[in-house]
């Protein structure tokens, strides 16, 4: 048994304990928007006949009321008890207990927001809010959530913090929170936030982790090539481990260590690149191993949103940097008269590439990856310029 995050390099296995905090740290994530409708519109979905009763309690003041919903989770807290090595999980997961309610109207002629703050389903009782400009970079404003959670054996009352604005004339919604832990491994401190890349959910969905502090120097700037994902790793002094779990209702954080990081295949910088064929739109087959002579560049683009800025980026680096790198572009639906390495991951020839640079129905990470097959960096397309200008100019 170690102290409390006070551990040694011989132990394989970390169980680190977090606390959550308002707001998303350092990290940047996203928003979607939000959706509200009239009570009668909601009836008629099919979701809704399974709300029980229909067991809320709407405010007489408000005129032209819409009814909003805000999913707490969309997967069960599980709380783990180290001490006992076991896990608890969450008891109380009907569709009522798993929803934030929302509703947004007038009040004298003045647009107003009301959220089911304490989850009561009752809300009379929760403050009446004007609706501001949403602010990417300030957590002000946050709404808290209160919410309770039963595992069985003991009633755990919790806190998490969404954020409401209005953008470009959208409403845009988001939880906003994140866990932080304090550690030491042979009396070497670290400190690691992980947030929800998931911004809908107060469940820790999909958990990314960042190293903030690595032996007292601390990291005040996000790094693309450095948020790790679980299932990935993150290397500590000299050691890596594998974000192997995060038990989201205790906030545990579950590392252990990979003595072979260095033998390891897959898309993470360090690691060994994964080979690949695929097959350009104009019908030529690429091999990864083919291409050995000069480094690789693949660039995932995507039209989401309007975006051409990640399209253009594939033809502004392959212009730039022809005699130092291939660049093979990636994307859904692209035109067959095109020229180039760009390759359609919509076709079933391309499936192999697609499942291991892209994954994704909209992506725009990028992978360098050098002479040796190792991954060599990992970025956002937007930052093409920044990062490749650190080895070819």
């Amino acid at each position: 048994m170690h102290e409390r995050n006070n551990f040694s390099s011989d132990s394989d296995t970390l169980y680190l304990e977090s606390v959550k905090l308002k707001g998303d740290g350092i990290f940047k994530i996203g928003a979607s928007g939000a959706s509200f409708r009239d009570t009668s519109e909601w009836k008629n979905l099919d979701w809704f006949e399974y709300y029980p009763n229909y067991h809320f309690v709407l405010p007489d003041s408000v005129t032209d009321l819409k009814l909003g919903f805000y999913f707490l989770m969309f997967d069960s807290l599980k709380y783990f008890d180290e001490s006992k090595q076991e896990v608890f999980y969450q008891q109380n997961y009907s569709l009522a207990d798993r929803q934030i309610l929302m509703i947004k109207g007038n009040i004298h002629n003045k647009e107003i927001l009301i959220v089911d703050d304490n989850n009561n389903k009752d809300l009379r009782d929760d403050s009446i809010r004007q609706i501001k400009e949403w602010d990417w970079k300030s957590d002000e404003n946050l709404i808290d959530i209160k919410y309770q959670i039963d595992y069985g054996n003991t009633i755990v009352k919790d806190t998490g913090w969404l954020k409401i604005g209005i953008f470009r004339n959208s409403l845009l919604e988001s939880t906003s929170q994140h866990l932080q832990s304090h550690f030491e491994i042979d009396n070497k401190s670290y400190l690691i936030n992980v947030a929800d890349d998931n911004s809908s959910t107060f469940c820790f969905l999909d958990p990314i982790m960042y190293l903030v502090s690595d032996n007292g120097i601390a990291r005040d700037t996000l790094i693309f090539r450095d948020i790790v994902a679980q299932g990935e790793y993150i290397k500590l002094g000299q050691f890596y481990y594998k974000f192997q779990k995060l038990y989201n209702g205790s906030g545990t954080i579950v590392l252990t260590e990979e003595k072979n990081f260095e033998k390891l295949t897959g898309t993470q910088v360090g690691m060994i690149a994964p080979e690949f064929t695929c097959q350009t739109v104009s019908g030529d087959t690429i091999e990864s191993s083919n291409l050995q002579d000069k480094s690789i560049i693949i660039l995932n683009s995507c039209g989401c949103g309007g975006d051409r800025f990640s399209t253009q980026a594939y033809y502004d680096i392959r212009e730039k940097y022809s005699n130092d790198t291939y660049v093979i572009r990636l994307d859904f639906g692209i035109d067959k008269n095109l020229e180039g390495f760009q390759i359609d991951t919509e076709e079933k020839y391309n499936e192999d590439i697609y499942q291991k640079y892209r994954d994704a129905y909209c992506s725009r990470i990028c992978y360098m990856i050098n002479k040796e097959g190792r991954i060599e960096d990992k970025f956002n397309v937007s930052d093409w310029e920044v990062s490749l200008s650190k080895y070819f100019d």
